[in-house]
């Protein structure tokens, strides 16, 4: 493998944790630089050798929901890294974007501890794919 896709996630995932954190109310990281470069790192190891394992085994759930079922996925890699880092943490929440669309604020919507997980795990994902088609 080469070593270039494992720092690009990594900065990447960095990139992600810390947009999660300013987007998602109920997601913690302490503002330290090696909370989030753990985190990253850990993400990284999740998605490169644990996601092709589920997604293998859950192959038959997947066809059904027609691919709804990564966000699981998804938000089960992210929970594992919540759960072995003592600087991540997650709670019920609330999203609480106020960006101006158009003249249009969005309220804030409360969410719970696995909903919250599965919304992370989304700004992690979409932040990946950006980084992956714009800068990478």
């Amino acid at each position: 493998m080469n070593i270039k896709r494992p720092l690009q996630l990594i900065l990447s995932n960095f990139i992600g944790l810390f947009l999660a954190t300013l987007v998602l109310e109920g997601f913690y990281v302490e503002k330290k630089i090696v909370v989030f470069l753990l985190g990253a790192s850990l993400l990284m190891v999740g998605q490169i050798f644990v996601r092709p394992i589920l997604k293998f085994i859950s192959f038959p759930i997947n066809m059904i929901t027609l691919g709804l079922f990564n966000l699981v996925i998804n938000s089960a890699i992210l929970f594992l890294t919540v759960y072995l880092i003592d600087g991540i943490s997650v709670n019920s929440g609330f999203i609480t974007v106020s960006i101006p669309f158009y003249g249009l604020l969005f309220p804030s919507i409360e969410l719970g501890k696995w909903l919250t997980l599965i919304v992370g795990a989304i700004i992690i994902d979409l932040t990946n794919w950006t980084m992956k088609k714009l800068v990478f």
